[in-house]
């Protein structure tokens, strides 16, 4: 099991309700990084600087073409990958504002989610080491209990 980190401000609700993450083509690493995702894998959701949902990955990441509620939008090409997810919306959700030194010291130094100020990097799709997703469980679990026992006895089931 693999753990990524998406930042969701334009997408979230489109990408939730449709049970997916898709990102184009593009040269980006951070939308190419979508391509590592494996059935089963959990990625963080952020949506304007608060965690508010947790996903497991249902399907390996394939090709697709841009879900017709993002075309809307007119931000994105055409071509692009895809990941069927199940949304677990976080009750309570956690700014990482409150956390981001505790985050900056256990995130990768390089392709990070945060920069060194502790605000999200410009980007969609990060992978997260295990010491940061096991941080953002713990803190999730002192406000989430109930959430987090249930998104992990889930999470053991696929």
């Amino acid at each position: 099991m693999n753990f990524f980190f998406v930042f969701q401000n334009k997408t979230y609700n489109q990408e939730r309700n449709g049970e997916y993450l898709w990102a184009p083509k593009g040269p980006c690493a951070h939308w190419k990084n979508l391509n590592l995702v494996k059935k089963g894998d959990i990625t963080f959701h952020s949506y304007y600087g608060n965690l508010v949902a947790l996903s497991i990955a249902k399907s390996d990441c394939f090709e697709a073409n841009q879900p017709i509620e993002l075309q809307r939008e007119h931000h994105w090409e055409n071509d692009g990958r895809r990941v069927n997810c199940n949304y677990f919306i976080v009750p309570n959700p956690i700014p990482f504002a409150d956390y981001k030194e505790q985050i900056l010291r256990r995130q990768p130094k390089k392709y990070a989610p945060f920069n060194r100020l502790g605000r999200g990097n410009s980007g969609y799709f990060y992978i997260l080491n295990r010491q940061t997703a096991d941080f953002l469980l713990e803190k999730l679990s002192l406000q989430n209990s109930n959430f987090v026992d249930t998104f992990k006895k889930t999470a053991l089931e696929i």
